[in-house]
This record gives structure tokens, C-alpha cells and sequence, in this order.
């Protein structure tokens, strides 16, 4: 019984913690170049077009965390469309649309397009920060990430460019 009531006690206590915290607005600087890393696991369909052409669709979830342990994209839950198309000569670039969410509700729309492909497995992306609710209203800018297939539609990712600003 004891234990019970310290499981539950325990729980309660982490709850109210969690709550407060949630509850305190995270402040963002007006401008910055954020770094961090990401991690992505996907799902989707393949497509063989014949002749040595397939393709694929899908969707991305994930998490990203800044280096400096607070500011844009430290925290954050992602969801992603994605898209992937190549043939015999070679691939062809890939792309989709992000909605990025802080641990307040805020949110970003961006665009992000693999700039250059890399041997297989890796690509160099560039995300367009389309728009923003709450605190990232008005976002412009970019970020770049070095991404690489891990196994099983999971995928690892550093931040390792870019800037934004903020009005």
C-alpha cells in the first residue's frame, strides 16, 4: 500500500512539474544562427515507375534540440511530407513541407529541398521558414542540415546552418 501511495504521490509530483513548466513561455531571440541535431523517422510508399525510375512519398515525424540547450528549434516536435523521385542518370532532388512545433504550441511552416545528394544514405537540406504562430509570427530565414539514413525509415540529422529573424 505504502508503495502505492508513493507511485502515486511520485506521479502527481512529476505532473505538477511538468505543468509548470510547460506553462512558462520560452523566450527566443530576435535573430540567430541555431544549431543542433535532429532525429526523423519516416513513413511512406514506394513507387516503381518502370524502366529503372521509382519514386516515394510519405510522411516525416521528429525531434530537433539546439546546441546552446534553449532558443529556435531546441525541443521541438516535427511533422513532414516528403517526396523522392530518381532514375537510371540520377537522383533527382527531394522535398516536402514541416510544421515545427515548441514545447509552448507555437508554431513553424517551413519548406525544406535537399540542395545536394550525397552517396547514398545522405543528403544536404535547406528548410525555408515559411511562417510562424505565437512568438515565430513574421519568421523569415533558413536553416541547413546534413542528413544520413540510419536504418528502417529512421534518419539523423545536424543543424549545421543557417539564420532567422524575427520582427
Amino acid at each position: 500500500m505504502k508503495r502505492n501511495v508513493r507511485i502515486l504521490l511520485a506521479t502527481i509530483l512529476g505532473l505538477i512539474t511538468f505543468a509548470s513548466a510547460s506553462m512558462a513561455q520560452v523566450q527566443i531571440a530576435k535573430q540567430g544562427q541555431p544549431r543542433g541535431t535532429a532525429g526523423f523517422y519516416g513513413k511512406g510508399s514506394s513507387i516503381d515507375f518502370g524502366n529503372g525510375y521509382s519514386g516515394w512519398v510519405g510522411e516525416f515525424w521528429g525531434a530537433s534540440h539546439s546546441s546552446q540547450g534553449k532558443g529556435l528549434l531546441h525541443n521541438a516536435a516535427w511533422y513532414c511530407s516528403g517526396e523522392w523521385s530518381g532514375g537510371k542518370e540520377r537522383n533527382n532532388p527531394h522535398g516536402g513541407f514541416c510544421r515545427v512545433t515548441d514545447p509552448d504550441g507555437d508554431i513553424i511552416y517551413l519548406r525544406w529541398q535537399a540542395e545536394e545528394l550525397r552517396p547514398l544514405g545522405s543528403s544536404y537540406n535547406k528548410g525555408t521558414y515559411l511562417a510562424g504562430t505565437g512568438k515565430y509570427q513574421g519568421i523569415t530565414g533558413y536553416y541547413l542540415f546534413e542528413v544520413k539514413f540510419i536504418a528502417d525509415g529512421v534518419w539523423s540529422g545536424d543543424l549545421v546552418g543557417g539564420e532567422y529573424k524575427l520582427p
